[in-house]
C-alpha cells in the first residue's frame, strides 16, 4: 500500500506535460500499431467495434489524419511497418466465411474475438491471416502475396528492408497452442516457416540483421493457468533455435533491440488482482550481449503491464496501463540512460497504450485505446519535465541561468513569466493568469535547433524544466525562450 500512495503522490499527469492529444476519425474504435517513417508520414492500423481492420495515416506530423483504403474483408490490422515515404506493410487478419460451425476461439488476446460469429443462415465467421502492402505512404492498402495455408492470424512483424521480413503467426484455429515465425526475402510475395511451436503464443519478432532473429510471447505448461514468459532466438536465420524460459514473468508482449547487443523486451509478471493473488507489475528484461543472458530491471510499479517497448539511443520509453478492479489508465516508463533508472508517468484516459513509433530523438507517437482510440504525440522526447515552481505572478520575464552549468548529463533550466498582456491593457492580473504562448528551444553552436524543451500554453508564474544531453557531444549550446512579448538566450556548456 505505501508503494501504492508513493505512485499516486509523485506522479505528474501524463496529459498535461509534452504529450499532445491527436484527434483522428470516428470511424475506429482501437489503434494496435502506429509507425511512422519521418516527423511527417505515419500510419496507425487498427479495427471497428464489428471487427472490420481500419487504418489512418497523415501526411503533416499527425496534425490532420485520414481513414485509408483497406480491404473490405480486413478484420483486424495489428502491425504496421512503413519503410519508406511509399512503401509500407501491415499484418493482421481478415474475415472468413465457412460453411459449418467452428470451435469456440481461446485466445484471449485483445486484438482478436474470443469467439466466432455466426452470421445468416449458420455460417460461420472465422478469419485468415493477412498481409497488406502500400506503395502510396499509407492512403491505400491492398492484399498482397500468399500465406501459407493454415495461417489464422499474424501479430508481431519486422522488415529489414523492402524484401525481408518476418511475421509471427497462429497456425492454430483455437489461438495460442500452435505459433510460429515465417519469413519472406520476397517483399511478402512467398513466405515459409522458419520456427513452429507448440503451446506458446508467440506476440513480437525482431531481427538486426535477418540472421540474428528474437521472439517473445507466452508459454503453458499442463495446467492451462501455468503461463510464463519466453524468449527464442536463432543466430543463423532460423535453422537452429534456443529458448529461455522466464518462471516468473507472465508473459512477454515486445522485444526490440538497439544494437546488435543490447536489446529489451517488456512484459508482465505473474498474479491475479482480481483474485487477490500476487499484484502484478510490469517488467522489463534486457540483454548486453545479444539475448545470451537476460537481466530484469528496477521496474515495478504495482498494478501495471507493459505492451510495446522503443528506444532512440539510451532514451526510450515502454507503455502499457495501470489497472484495477474499476478501470484502467494509460502509463508510460522513460528512460533516458539504456534503463539504469525510470520515471514513470500516469495518464487520466480510461484506457491503455499498446504502441509506439519514434521517427526521430524528439518526435515520438503512442497509441492505444479500446472504444475510445487514442494518439498522443510529443516534440520533447517524451519527456514530461517542465513544472511549476511558484504560482506567484512574477513583475517580468526572466530567463534564469541553467543550473547546474557546466552539466552532465542533465540540467534545470528556469524561467519566469509575468501578466504583461493585461496590464499592457491597464487591467488588473487575472488570479487564474491567463494563457501565453511559450518554446523553450536547444541550439547547438553552429545555431541549429536540436530540441525543443517547451510548446504550449502557460499562465503567468515561474517554471523549470530539464534539459538532457546523453544525445550529444560535448560542447556549448544555446537555450532560447521565446514569447510573443519577450524572447532571450543564454549559454551552457555540456561536459562528458
Amino acid at each position: 500500500m505505501k508503494l501504492f500512495n508513493f505512485f499516486i503522490l509523485c506522479f505528474p499527469s501524463l496529459l498535461l506535460g509534452q504529450w499532445v492529444f491527436q484527434p483522428t476519425p470516428s470511424d475506429v474504435d482501437m489503434l494496435l500499431s502506429v509507425s511512422f517513417i519521418n516527423a511527417n508520414t505515419g500510419v496507425a492500423g487498427g479495427w471497428k467495434s464489428n471487427f472490420g481492420g481500419k487504418a489512418i495515416f497523415t501526411t503533416n506530423s499527425g496534425e490532420n489524419w485520414q481513414l485509408t483504403r483497406v480491404p473490405d474483408s480486413a478484420r483486424s490490422l495489428v502491425n504496421v511497418q512503413m519503410l519508406s515515404a511509399s512503401t509500407g506493410y501491415i499484418a493482421g487478419a481478415y474475415n472468413y466465411f465457412k460453411d459449418c460451425r467452428i470451435r469456440r476461439k481461446q485466445k484471449t488476446n485483445f486484438y482478436m474475438n474470443n469467439q466466432e460469429r455466426i452470421g445468416q443462415d449458420g455460417i460461420s465467421e472465422s478469419y485468415k491471416g493477412l498481409f497488406l502492402r502500400t506503395t502510396d505512404g499509407g492512403q491505400t492498402w491492398n492484399t498482397y502475396g500468399n500465406l501459407p495455408v493454415n495461417v489464422y492470424y499474424l501479430h508481431g512483424m519486422k522488415f529489414i528492408n523492402n524484401l525481408t521480413g518476418f511475421v509471427a503467426c497462429s497456425f492454430n484455429y483455437s489461438g495460442g497452442i500452435d505459433d510460429g515465425i515465417l519469413r519472406t526475402t520476397t517483399g511478402g510475395l512467398s513466405w515459409s516457416v522458419i520456427l513452429n511451436m507448440d503451446s506458446v503464443s508467440l506476440d513480437d519478432v525482431f531481427t538486426t540483421d535477418g540472421n540474428n532473429i528474437y521472439v517473445c510471447g507466452q508459454a503453458r505448461s499442463s495446467s492451462a493457468f501455468d503461463l510464463y514468459g519466453i524468449i527464442v532466438q536463432t543466430t543463423d536465420g532460423g535453422m537452429n533455435w534456443t529458448r529461455q524460459n522466464f518462471i516468473n514473468v507472465a508473459y512477454f508482449k515486445d522485444i526490440f533491440f538497439v544494437n546488435v547487443s543490447t536489446g529489451f523486451s517488456a512484459g508482465g509478471s505473474q498474479g491475479d488482482l482480481v483474485m487477490n493473488d500476487t499484484i502484478p507489475h510490469g517488467v522489463i528484461y534486457k540483454t548486453t550481449n545479444s539475448g545470451s543472458n537476460w537481466f530484469r530491471l528496477p521496474v515495478q510499479i504495482d498494478s501495471t503491464f507493459y505492451y510495446a517497448i522503443n528506444l532512440t539511443g539510451s532514451t526510450g520509453i515502454a507503455v502499457g496501463g495501470k489497472f484495477s478492479i474499476s478501470d484502467t489508465k494509460i502509463f508510460i516508463s522513460r528512460t533516458t540512460n539504456y534503463g539504469i533508472s525510470w520515471s514513470h508517468y500516469l495518464g487520466s484516459d480510461d484506457n491503455f497504450l499498446v504502441s509506439l513509433s519514434m521517427p526521430d530523438l524528439n518526435i515520438w507517437f503512442v497509441c492505444g485505446g479500446i472504444g475510445d482510440k487514442l494518439i498522443y504525440k510529443t516534440t520533447t522526447g517524451g519527456a514530461i519535465g517542465i513544472k511549476t515552481i511558484s504560482n506567484q505572478v512574477p513583475d517580468e520575464f526572466a530567463l534564469y541561468q541553467n543550473y547546474p552549468n557546466p552539466f552532465n548529463p542533465v540540467t534545470k533550466i528556469k524561467f519566469a513569466l509575468p501578466a504583461l498582456p493585461l496590464r499592457q491593457a491597464g487591467l488588473p492580473p487575472s488570479p487564474q493568469g491567463e494563457g501565453l504562448g511559450v518554446k523553450v528551444i536547444i541550439y547547438d553552436i553552429l545555431g541549429r535547433e536540436i530540441q525543443t524543451l517547451v510548446n504550449e500554453q502557460l499562465s503567468p508564474g515561474t517554471y523549470e524544466v530539464e534539459f538532457e544531453g546523453t544525445n550529444y557531444p560535448s560542447g556549448v549550446y544555446y537555450y532560447h525562450l521565446i514569447t510573443e512579448y519577450f524572447n532571450q538566450t543564454k549559454r551552457m556548456m555540456l561536459i562528458k
